[in-house]
């Protein structure tokens, strides 16, 4: 399987690598923002050690 490459608007965007302390390993969580007038829809993984995996992109213009 091919990685998804993070877009401006991603969390992980810019090599950025947040932890969520609070989130159990192994939940998924949705992330929907705006990129040049395209309704971008991501899923994440919050992993064993806390960080985040971009698992799932869907886009639909609006």
């Amino acid at each position: 399987a091919f990685a998804i490459e993070p877009v401006p608007g991603s969390i992980t965007y810019g090599g950025a690598q947040p932890r969520l302390e609070q989130a159990p390993a192994g939940s998924n969580f949705f992330h929907t923002f705006h990129l040049n007038g395209t309704e971008v829809h991501e899923i994440y993984k919050v992993n064993a050690d806390r960080t985040v995996s971009l698992v799932s992109r869907s886009m639909s213009n609006d």
